[in-house]
């Protein structure tokens, strides 16, 4: 909570670098262990390979860990959420489906805003860093309900081609 406090108020400039999304997305689960395992819920990864974007590997770390603990938050104990990486010739996109009750019609853009959040002693943060980060790198976020339930967040990122990587 005070990390995405502490990330709203700040002015701090991104450190820009040539970043792996499969890396970003290995350090974000590393990251939400602990709060999964609180929860009782699990997570089903497919399998990841390397996709690079440019940006700052930090902040689209802690957007990403955000949308994960979004997930989790939302999925019930004993349950799991999924995450994707897919890429096509113009964007890297992370997807992260849940199983909770998905997004409540009208509230899709208000969910990424300041300050409002739906649960009990939340700051509303957590989706409105995710998109500011995004969207200062260029990408963009979408949200949608799923057919069986639940809810599907796409980051989407532009890509770099490996060579332009290294």
């Amino acid at each position: 909570m005070s990390e995405n406090l502490r990330f709203f108020t700040s002015r701090k400039h991104p450190v820009w670098a040539p970043i792996d999304i499969a890396e970003v997305v290995q350090e974000s689960l590393k990251r939400v262990r602990a709060y999964q395992a609180r929860r009782n819920v699990h997570v089903r990864c497919d399998p990841l390979t390397s996709v690079f974007a440019y940006g700052d590997q930090e902040w689209i770390t802690m957007a990403v860990t955000n949308l994960l603990e979004n997930a989790i938050e939302h999925t019930p104990s004993e349950s799991h959420y999924r995450v994707t990486v897919d890429v096509d010739s113009r964007k890297t996109r992370v997807l992260v489906e849940d199983q909770g009750p998905g997004i409540t019609p009208g509230s899709e853009y208000q969910i990424f805003k300041p300050f409002y959040t739906t649960q009990p002693g939340a700051t509303g943060l957590g989706l409105a860093n995710v998109r500011r980060v995004i969207e200062i790198h260029g990408g963009g976020i979408q949200v949608a309900n799923m057919e069986h339930g639940g809810a599907l967040f796409i980051l989407k990122l532009p890509r770099i081609q490996a060579q332009q990587a290294a």
